[in-house]
Order: C-alpha cells, then structure tokens, then sequence
C-alpha cells in the first residue's frame, strides 16, 4: 500500500502561475485542493487541526468557495421556520412582553395591534445576530407549556449556530480565512 505524501509548494506554484496567466478560477480551485489534501496526506495535524481543517472546508471551502455556506444557513432557515411554525400551532410560541396580558383587549387572544407572528421572519430575526425583525422582541417559546423548554433550547442553538455561520461568512468575505 502506497501513502501519498503532501507538499504545499506545488499548489503554490500552480496558483501562482494561475494568477499571472489571469486564471482566477483556477486559482482558487488549487488552493482549495491544497487544503483538502493537507487535511487528507498531511501528516502531523493534531486532531484539532484536521477537524478545523474539515469544517472550513465543509462550510465556507477554505475561504475560496463561500457561497458553499449558503448550503448551511438556508437549510438551518427553513428548519428553524417549520419549528417555530409547529410550536406556534401548538401554542408553544406566545407574546414576550407583559402589556398583552394587561391589554383590556386581550381575551386569550392577541390584539391586532401587536405584531403577528410569522416563522419564517422568526426564524432570520434569531439566525442573523445583527439583524432586528423585531419577531424575537416579541414572541418567544413559554417553557411552561409541555413541549416549550425543547423549544426554548432549539432557539437558543439556532441562535448560536446563527452567530457561528455569520463569524465564518464575515471571515470568509474579508479574506480573514485564506491564507495565500
């Protein structure tokens, strides 16, 4: 059985080469392949390493194929969105803010004039950390309700998973990630 062995200076040549000859494209496909081999042949990456090296490249391709993190994010989206669609229609989700309750219009059912709940809106509002659709303000899941503390942590892991893929998606964008 033959092992491969890897060398990063072949990569670097041909993306060199690939830049001054204006092949952008190829470029970057080169230093996306040298990644992916370090990971596979390269020898002495602790276990961290190679995990980190995995994830890059699964989520955002070593900082060369960003969009591959749109395959991450719209799924998590939509997931988010059936959820909270499931809880609201148990009765799962409900009002944050007291003034709902001491509405004198408030009889087991929301006034017109506070903000309708909508999951999928839901559902961006609490993905994007910088982003403020104001669903989150107001609606959340009521632990109290069977169900509702399940609710509660996958909104909590929806949210953590948003500030993970918008990190990677603003490192990926300014070229934190790449190394050249």
């Amino acid at each position: 059985m033959t092992t491969k062995n890897y060398y990063a200076q072949p990569y670097e040549q041909l993306a060199k080469v690939f830049r001054a000859m204006g092949h952008e494209s190829d470029r970057r496909k080169t230093l996306y392949a040298k990644h992916e081999d370090m990971r596979k042949y390269g020898k002495g990456l602790s276990k961290g390493a190679w995990a980190w090296n995995w994830f890059l490249g699964k989520t955002i391709g070593h900082g060369y194929r960003t969009l591959f993190l749109l395959l991450w994010i719209i799924p998590v989206i939509a997931f988010g969105a059936f959820l909270f669609c499931y809880a609201d229609n148990e009765g799962i989700i409900q009002p944050s803010k007291e003034r709902v309750y001491l509405d004198a219009g408030f009889k087991g059912k929301v006034p017109e004039r506070y903000s309708q709940f909508n999951p999928v809106i839901y559902s961006i509002d609490a993905f994007f950390p910088l982003v403020d659709l104001h669903q989150e303000d107001y609606w959340l899941p009521d632990s109290t309700r069977p169900g509702g503390n399940w609710f509660r942590y996958y909104l909590w892991l929806h949210i953590a998973l948003g500030w993970v893929f918008s990190t990677l998606a603003v490192s990926a964008f300014t070229g934190i990630v790449k190394k050249e």
